[in-house]
């Protein structure tokens, strides 16, 4: 009985041990009503902009997310906050004689406003095929300057053809292309061959 006891009370002090070095230190975190703890305080970039539950919430994940490099960083920032997340910097496209890349659409680089003004301007960032390579902004004043749009990251793929766009959406994202057209017979003109995948 006396052995059985000893082992259980050995057994306890090392899963006590375990919990305590697992357990996160208070003093990591941020000072609470500081910048670094939450976006929406003072200091913050939500300062001033928080009117909501939500943006609160959100504003606890974004300060995190930004002390973690933002865009560069790998702090995994919630879906449910996206709308708070400030626009994808301008990606710079080099290409040395010679290069190829991704078809013609990889020139396409930029912000394009609909022509239709209900809808969004979007933001190409100029590589075809891959995951968020479209942000969409409600219209502003000027391109792109608007607020994020309700789904601001999109997925576009470079096609000829709507069977071939449902292909490659289905591979990329595993929904198939809006519209029945490419971007730029949605409205965004010059965007030619670049479809928008279903969210």
């Amino acid at each position: 009985m006396k052995k059985l006891f000893f082992m259980i009370a050995i057994m306890m002090l090392v899963s006590g041990a375990l919990a305590m070095t697992a357990t996160p230190s208070y003093a990591e975190e941020p000072a609470i009503g500081s910048a670094a703890d939450n976006a929406c305080n003072p200091g913050g970039s939500l300062e001033g902009k928080c009117t909501t539950e939500w943006h609160w919430g959100c504003g606890y994940y974004l300060a995190r997310w930004e002390a973690a490099g933002g865009w560069g960083g790998d702090y995994p920032m919630p879906t449910f906050c996206a709308g708070v997340l400030p626009p994808l910097p301008p990606v710079v496209i080099t290409i040395d004689a010679g290069d190829a890349i991704g078809g013609d659409v990889a020139s396409l680089a930029g912000c394009y406003e609909n022509t239709n003004p209900v809808l969004v301007d979007v933001y190409y960032n100029g590589i075809p095929d891959t995951i968020s390579n479209l942000q969409l902004f409600n219209n502003g004043a000027t391109p792109c300057g608007g607020t994020p749009a309700a789904t601001p990251n999109r997925d576009g793929v470079s096609a000829t053809s709507q069977p071939t766009a449902d292909a490659a959406c289905t591979t990329l994202n595993g929904n198939n292309s809006v519209g029945g057209v490419d971007m730029d017979g949605q409205g965004w003109t010059g965007l030619v061959d670049l479809w928008l995948c279903a969210p």
